[in-house]
């Protein structure tokens, strides 16, 4: 094994990112030089700046911070977890080995932006965390190493990124150096079941009462915390924040209707007897 300490540039944005940061600020062959991340965005009604999650950690640890592309320094390779945008050739030709992406789908499902919601919005049962060489086509580079993970039934959005992210963390780690040091050879994607996902909506949260209860679960599981899960009954904003199915049927167990605060679905449903699921447009 080279003795080298490899330099690394790292581009993320989402708070997905953080474990792998993480895992290469404790490595004792690389070394992190810069962190590039989306650029502080106003939010809230006061539209006040905010910064990424990924800024946020990076500068508690000292690194430096890039937001500009034209600014990234050179260095041995870049990995890349949740950035937020697609690179140009460039910056992928940047690095001599170029850039290595952590993408939570068992590609080449899921492609694009949002593989985890997509998962759940379809029922999947098993997902998985891809580590993969990125090239000018959106998630079709040659994967370095793959891992499938059963996804609980249990699971919603927050429970299954937290899962993902630890687990790329340490697949990216563990393989990135042995892809450097030339033990990893690079495999092209299958070319079957390829499927892609897209960017996520507020719009895309809203269901009706004629959805089929597993679609709404589903999309519940997926959208939870955004864009959540909405409808309109008597002509007012309902938020469905929590649900279950018993066999084939639709349980509701928190609701939220527009005006008050979140109720437990027994309580809402004393205050209003003339509701029906099966009334939500």
């Amino acid at each position: 094994m080279a003795t080298k300490i490899v330099d690394i540039v790292f581009f993320g944005t989402s708070d997905f990112g953080i474990p792998t940061l993480q895992a290469l600020l404790e490595a004792h062959w690389c070394k992190v030089i810069a962190v590039v991340t989306q650029p502080d965005r106003p939010v809230g009604r006061k539209q006040q700046l905010q910064s990424t999650p990924i800024k946020e950690f990076a500068e508690e640890k000292g690194l430096l911070v890039i937001h500009e592309l034209g600014m990234v320094p050179d260095a041995d390779v870049g990995v890349l977890v949740s950035y937020g945008a697609i690179l140009p050739q460039s910056v992928l030709d940047k690095f001599p080995y170029g850039i290595i992406n952590v993408h939570p789908s068992l590609l080449p499902q899921w492609r694009g932006p949002a593989p985890m919601q997509y998962a759940l919005l379809h029922g999947d049962t098993v997902t998985g965390v891809s580590i993969m060489k990125l090239d000018k086509g959106v998630d079709t580079g040659p994967l370095l190493s793959q891992e499938q993970y059963a996804i609980p039934q249990d699971y919603s959005l927050p429970e299954l990124s937290k899962h993902l992210e630890v687990m790329g963390a340490h697949m990216l780690e563990r393989d990135l150096r042995k892809y450097i040091d030339g033990e990893i050879e690079l495999k092209q994607q299958v070319s079957e079941g390829v499927s892609r996902s897209h960017i996520i909506k507020r719009s895309d949260g809203k269901i009706t009462g004629s959805d089929d209860p597993r679609v709404v679960v589903n999309t519940l599981r997926a959208y939870t915390p955004w864009p959540g899960v909405f409808g309109f009954w008597n002509k007012k904003r309902i938020k469905i924040l929590d649900a279950h199915l018993d066999g084939e049927d639709l349980i509701l167990d928190k609701v939220q209707i527009e005006g008050k605060q979140p109720m437990k679905f027994d309580d809402f449903k004393r205050g209003y007897q003339d509701f029906l699921f099966t009334d939500i447009v």
